[in-house]
């Protein structure tokens, strides 16, 4: 298969106004969301982090374009090893005996979030055959997706008693999940999958 067959999902996906607006949607979703967050009584902590997300995508974006080339770094794979799955493993029994929200929880889970965001950002992805592309279709399903819980969750937040107070009449994203990961295990589960799920996006 030639470059240039290769490369036409990609260029017909280039060609959607929603995608070709993709970084700028996402500086938007995150200042609107550090906004809401900091306004709905969470820790203020919360709120900083998601507008220095912003932020850092303004800069690299302006990076960039000044450099007039990628930056990036060429990436050895991660390696999947019993020892790896064994360090998450306790990570996620350890961190998830921490109370939700506290400063031990929030430092625990900020430092391998941040550790990976930062590997990602500056190496390009290794070397491997061409994955599938997702078509039109695929798009527009997952943009659909994220609108609808964007939708779900500012309308939940606006129909509470107060922006503080949760309504399980109207119950936001977290409102659901305060029940989930009531307990120690629960909490540990949710943390292994977040690594898991973190371990892969890293390699794509």
């Amino acid at each position: 298969m030639d470059e240039d067959t290769r490369a036409a999902p990609r260029g017909r996906l280039a060609n959607i106004p929603l995608l070709r607006a993709l970084p700028d949607t996402v500086v938007i979703i995150l200042v609107l969301a550090g906004f809401f967050d900091m306004i709905s009584g969470n820790p203020i902590i919360h709120g900083v982090v998601l507008f220095a997300a912003a932020g850092a995508i303004v800069g690299d974006a302006i990076a960039r374009r000044g450099a007039g080339q990628q930056l990036r770094k060429p990436a050895a794979r991660p390696r999947t090893s019993l020892y790896v799955v064994g360090i998450m493993i306790g990570y996620a029994v350890v961190v998830g005996e921490f109370t939700r929200y506290s400063w031990p929880a929030s430092i625990a889970v900020a430092i391998p979030a941040v550790g990976a965001v930062a590997y990602a950002w500056r190496t390009s992805p290794p070397k491997r055959p061409e994955a599938e592309q997702v078509g039109v279709f695929g798009a527009i399903v997952w943009a659909s997706v994220f609108i609808a819980l964007g939708v779900w969750e500012l309308a939940a937040l606006l129909l509470q008693p107060t922006l503080i107070i949760e309504s399980y009449d109207h119950p936001t994203i977290s409102a659901v999940m305060d029940p989930i990961l009531v307990s120690h295990a629960a909490r540990s589960v949710f943390l292994l999958l977040w690594l898991a799920v973190g371990w892969y996006l890293v390699d794509r």
